[in-house]
């Protein structure tokens, strides 16, 4: 039998088992054509009509009039939904059949009695968007059981208080966002959850049922974007008035879960015997650091021993306390390293770890992965060195310029001078480049003004760190490969390209051009030659309250330290590798963001400043321009045209800036050509 459909007729449609509303448009044998709410036509089997309702909406062939008309109908179906008793219903037929097709449904819900098209469209309605009391399959109405009911109604409870809950959190939003309206706030709700809800939508990392919830909810105050989002946070005094997207991001993978939490307490309540490692605490061991590190990895020592030199470099033991497989651990290795930026730091381990127990602070009794060298007196050649565990009590945490301005006045700074300088000489003898940029430090000054700050990290003291470490990781990685431990080892296979080392250093654009030239270190299980360092095997080790994978290196060298078999093996180590690579990426991104953050700030503190620049490209309509002062290369717009070479000295001044939002626009206002050599 064929059914007819009047032009203009309502009828409901499933997708994805939902019903939709249609207006027919045209009609022929075996196809409808009908206008949604979306305003498209639609072609439609007739055999896919849920409902042939017989309403003829009043309508003409305006498409805005029928989207009108439909959103209308939907709009008082919904509101209608709750006067439907569906209860009664379910309560009449539960227990006693076991599906029903719609029509027999609605004879009982009737009571056999004729019912209008209007009254008809609206039962139908209620019955196939309220799950509670029936579900659907096939064109038939399955009664649910008692259970599902009643799980399903307190389900509707606790959405209901929901809803009730963000229409007051909307209010309290809106008060602060328009603070003149003057609208009374119910503070009867969880402020705590909403802003939480904030921040999930900033991170963006939660389930996608959490994510929609807080866009509807940002919606309805108006906010659409994560910009706007930490606005509102600084706001309402939940973010630092430096707050963005990035700063929240990073600061996210600060949060550790309940069961991570206890296991703080626990390591916090966590001893050691020192009769269980090799006591040396009577020895002189002395840290050099940045004068306001809290992270204190590593330590040295010098020491006579008989006619040679005993060298000691001493490793935070942060292996005792943190162990394979605890949910710090898992923590630690989804984070890889600490990510360092202005304003704070992102710790792999919690900070009240680190300062309790990892840190080798002076005066403390701490445990230590040492290594013993024996160096010749005279030559400072390698005899022999080994691997204990150890607890020690550091005699002096110096800075660098501490140890500037004393400790290398004193016998034993000046032979740590010596032994650093052959160690790096034998190094470059082996083909070693040496290259060390500077770094643009930005903090707060006591005035909360921006202050930069040019840290180059070539003092006497640095190279005497720096030499030490690097001999460390190169013996660390000698003895895991002579033992045949698999580890996570750096290799530089590939020669350090001789453009990079014919490069003058005089030149105003060596920063930028000798990096572009260099090849980056691959992190693997196998061992090889990191040429760059001119070493024949390298791993990280040295950093373990810093780095993941130096806590990973030291448990190896631990286990068998204390006679039990590697902790790792190779596929495991793979796999680390995996994890920590795959977060790699996204922490230095927002790092670096964070970092332009402080620059565009303080920018946008210095407006009126000159900022010197050198040309390092043309590529109309930009040219690209080395800030020596800041360290970092941009495009700005060529106003000058040809006038503008590479190596022209120019000054800029900051015509617009927004740290927030990233935007910074710079302009030329002088070009000094460079004078002929």
């Amino acid at each position: 039998m064929t059914i007819s459909f009047g032009i203009g007729e309502l009828i409901v449609f499933k997708k994805k088992e939902k019903p939709v509303l249609g207006i027919v448009s045209s009609e022929s044998e075996d196809l409808l054509v009908i206008v949604t709410e979306d305003g498209k036509e639609k072609e439609l089997d007739p055999k896919e009509v849920d409902l042939k309702t017989g309403i003829i909406a009043d309508i003409n062939k305006d498409i805005n009039q029928r989207i009108h008309v439909l959103r209308q109908y939907r709009r008082e179906l919904n509101q209608n939904r709750e006067s439907v008793d569906l209860e009664s219903l379910w309560d009449s037929v539960a227990g006693s059949v076991e599906k029903l097709p719609y029509l027999d449904i609605l004879d009982i819900y009737s009571g056999n009695k004729v019912v209008s098209e209007d009254e008809a469209l609206k039962f139908y309605w209620a019955l196939n968007k309220t799950d509670i009391y029936f579900n659907t399959e096939n064109g038939f109405y399955f009664p649910s059981n008692e259970s599902e009911v009643k799980t399903k109604l307190l389900q509707k409870e606790q959405d209901m208080k929901k809803l009730a809950e963000t229409s007051l959190a909307v209010d309290w939003a809106m008060n602060f966002i328009n603070p003149d309206s003057n609208n009374k706030v119910n503070n009867n709700f969880d402020i705590k959850y909403f802003i939480q809800l904030i921040r999930d939508y900033i991170v963006n990392k939660s389930s996608q049922d959490r994510i929609r919830e807080a866009k509807a909810f940002l919606n309805q105050i108006g906010i659409n974007k994560p910009e706007e989002a930490t606005k509102f946070l600084i706001k309402i005094g939940e973010c630092s008035p430096d707050s963005d997207p990035e700063l929240i991001r990073l600061e996210s993978f600060n949060d550790i879960s309940k069961k991570s939490a206890n296991e703080v307490e626990k390591v916090l309540k966590k001893e050691f015997d020192p009769k269980n490692f090799t006591d040396l605490r009577d020895k002189e061991i002395i840290t050099i650091d940045d004068s306001d590190t809290e992270d204190i990895d590593d330590a040295i020592s010098l020491d006579k021993a008989g006619n040679n030199l005993e060298l000691g470099v001493h490793i935070s033991n942060v292996s005792y306390y943190i162990e394979k497989g605890l949910s710090l651990d898992n923590d630690a290795s989804r984070k890889g390293d600490t990510v360092y930026i202005p304003d704070t730091r992102i710790d792999i381990f919690p900070n009240v770890l680190i300062t309790d127990k990892f840190s080798l602070f002076e005066g403390k009794d701490k445990l230590a992965l040492s290594l013993l060298i024996t160096l010749d007196k005279k030559t400072y050649d390698i005899k022999d060195y080994k691997f204990i565990q150890s607890v020690i009590n550091v005699s002096k945490n110096y800075s660098y310029v501490e140890a500037q301005t004393t400790l290398l006045k004193e016998k034993k700074g000046k032979e740590l001078v010596n032994i650093a300088l052959s160690l790096r000489q034998k190094r470059i003898q082996k083909g070693a480049f040496l290259l060390q940029l500077p770094e643009l430090k930005f903090s707060l000054d006591e005035d909360g003004k921006v202050a930069k700050k040019i840290n180059r990290m070539n003092s006497i003291p640095h190279m005497i760190i720096a030499e030490l470490m690097i001999l460390t990781n190169n013996l660390t990685s000698k003895y895991l490969n002579d033992n045949n431990l698999p580890s996570i080892f750096r290799v530089q296979k590939d020669e350090v390209p001789q453009e990079a080392r014919d490069h003058d250093i005089k030149d105003p654009l060596f920063p930028i051009r000798v990096v572009k030239h260099l090849r980056p270190s691959v992190i693997g299980t196998y061992h090889g030659k990191h040429k760059s360092l001119g070493l024949d095997g390298y791993v990280q080790s040295t950093s373990p309250i810093r780095r993941y994978s130096d806590v990973v290196v030291q448990r190896q060298i631990v286990g068998i330290l204390t006679g039990n078999e590697w902790v790792y093996d190779g596929k495991e180590l793979s796999e680390i590798i995996t994890r920590i690579g795959n977060g790699f990426g996204e922490r230095r991104l927002l790092q670096k963001n964070r970092k332009r953050y402080w620059l565009y700030k303080y920018f946008k503190e210095n407006m009126e400043e000159n900022i010197k620049g050198i040309v390092s490209g043309v590529n109309d309509p930009n040219v690209y321009v080395y800030l020596p002062d800041f360290f970092v290369e941009l495009p700005i717009k060529n106003h000058y045209g040809d006038k503008v070479n590479e190596y022209d000295e120019v000054i800029l001044n900051v015509e617009e800036v927004d740290p927030l939002r990233k935007k910074l626009k710079l302009k030329i206002v002088a070009v000094n050509q460079p004078k002929p050599e």
